[in-house]
């Protein structure tokens, strides 16, 4: 008589594909995580404030060769501290426009919005203060992760001048 096979433990062994599945797809997901994490060519060709933007200048390597043009900045000479004249153009005007620039006046807080832990505040009555403006939704688990800071924040800091402001978005 001939014995028949048995299975030994009932372990189902996996094909040996599914580990080269696996690595593409982590490799798949760190591609996306990089490229997610890239910047967009309108960010790379902003200028940085206060720098002179890159003047191309013509590098031939040979005799004989065709100037190429090249983006490095060329060194400009700083002045002496001493030699310094103060600015005579006069300051921009504030525009008072949402988005603007650091010094500009502050928007007022839309009107009818409701106000659920104090009367309705006004820029006015900010003047003055450190103002943290807090947006955040009920569902939002990093929302509710940041209320016990806010807490500790404003019971430390109110007598020095800090309003929180929630803004339920």
């Amino acid at each position: 008589m001939i014995p028949t096979p048995r299975r030994s433990s009932g372990i189902r062994l996996k094909p040996p594909w599914t580990r080269t599945a696996a690595a593409l797809v982590a490799a798949a997901g760190l591609l996306l995580v990089a490229a997610a994490c890239g910047s967009t060519p309108e960010a790379e060709a902003t200028a940085t404030p206060g720098l002179p933007p890159p003047v191309p200048t013509a590098t031939p390597r040979e005799a004989g060769a065709t100037a190429v043009p090249t983006t490095t900045p060329t060194a400009t000479p700083t002045p002496d501290p001493a030699d310094r004249v103060p600015p005579t153009v006069a300051a921009p005007e504030l525009s008072g426009r949402p988005g603007g620039f650091v010094g500009d006046l502050a928007p007022e807080f839309t009107a009818g919005a409701t106000w659920l832990n104090s009367e309705p505040l006004t820029i006015a009555g900010l003047r003055g203060k450190v103002v943290l403006i807090d947006f955040w939704t009920y569902t939002c688990i990093n929302c509710i992760r940041t209320m016990p800071f806010l807490r500790e924040w404003h019971a430390k800091y109110e007598d020095l001048g800090l309003v929180i402001v929630g803004v339920h978005a």
